[in-house]
């Protein structure tokens, strides 16, 4: 939700929406990453550093478009159906 209402509410031009997105991405990788250590599963994990290696995309993209957007909204997406695998 947070990151949809910067989306709508800010100029996706400034800095201060680029600094928002980059925090997110660290967000994002740090809990793919942490789950990731977590599971057994030689091909979740193929799949988690894949998903990490794309992320890094949208910290390197000078103009935040909304690809970028949708492909977070599935990172975190994925961070929820991953933690079920990580749950004993």
């Amino acid at each position: 939700k947070t990151l949809l209402s910067h989306y709508i509410n800010e100029d996706t031009e400034s800095q201060e929406f680029k600094d928002f997105i980059s925090l997110e991405v660290r967000f994002i990788n740090e809990r793919l990453s942490s789950i990731g250590k977590r599971l057994d599963d030689d091909i979740l994990k193929i799949k988690i550093n894949e998903a990490l290696n794309l992320s890094q995309t949208i910290l390197s993209t000078k103009r935040i478009k909304d690809e970028h957007l949708s492909a977070m909204l599935k990172y975190y997406e994925l961070i929820e159906e991953l933690k079920q695998w990580t749950v004993h």
